[in-house]
């Protein structure tokens, strides 16, 4: 990662998984594209996020019908994520504080990355999400991180047998995306990819050591504590962010 937000997980993850892709563009354009990527341009993200509501929506609660023309960055912030880091063009970096494992979860709203990292009420888990940039032969290398850290043994245990059930889920909704930045930049180029492909080459799954986590960002528009995702229209996730943030640990001190 360009900028160290590993230290939001205020120690090792539990869990990590990587996938990256190249895409035929520039850093800049990349980074504008991302953040363009919409519940629309990747359908199964919209129809796996349908189900996880279902539980909720079953119980009484009513959850805000998802933007699909809303950069879905900045849907995940409005749905209570904690923006962790934004060092345009290199790394945006998105935190979450829940009981992921529960069908209606319970979830902890934090507006900085400092108080991200103090967090460690126990029966939680922190989960990070980064998209980093890098330079590579024939346009940029994207790759997005997720790591999780549970705040006590019992919820890393419940973390860990959930996390065996939905990980795959969380994989295609993270590959979709990355599909989604190669198709748009492919347009723009006026390119196609080979018959048969869709321009993605995943890189494979990364499993970190027990003790790692995952983020997300923003509080004022944000729904109660245990409501689910399905956010509506806000305003661009950079203007959410604190000012591009140089590399380090600054991020989560």
């Amino acid at each position: 990662m360009t900028t160290d937000v590993r230290s939001c997980l205020a120690g090792p993850a539990d869990e990590e998984e990587t996938h990256s892709v190249v895409v035929p563009a520039e850093a800049e354009a990349v980074w504008e594209l991302l953040h363009r990527v919409t519940v629309q341009d990747v359908p199964v993200a919209r129809a796996l996020f349908a189900v996880r509501a279902l539980p909720a929506r079953l119980t009484g609660r009513r959850p805000r019908a998802a933007g699909g023309r809303v950069p879905l960055l900045e849907q995940l912030v409005t749905a209570g994520f904690t923006p962790l880091a934004g060092d345009r063009p290199h790394t945006v970096a998105l935190g979450r504080i829940g009981t992921f494992w529960k069908l209606v979860p319970e979830y902890r709203i934090v507006a900085t990355g400092e108080e991200f990292t103090r967090f460690d009420t126990p029966g939680y888990a922190k989960a990070v999400m980064t998209f980093d940039l890098f330079p590579h032969a024939g346009g940029t290398r994207v790759s997005t991180t997720t790591m999780i850290r549970a705040t006590d043994e019992a919820a890393r245990r419940k973390f860990r047998s959930y996390w065996r059930v939905i990980r795959w889920a969380g994989g295609v909704i993270r590959k979709g995306v990355l599909r989604a930045v190669v198709r748009q930049a492919r347009s723009r180029a006026g390119t196609a990819p080979a018959p048969g492909g869709t321009g993605a080459r995943d890189a494979p799954a990364v499993r970190g050591t027990p003790g790692q986590a995952e983020r997300l960002p923003d509080p004022s528009t944000r729904p109660p504590a245990g409501s689910t995702f399905s956010p509506t229209p806000t305003p661009t996730v950079a203007s959410r962010m604190p000012p591009d943030t140089p590399p380090g640990p600054d991020p989560c001190p």
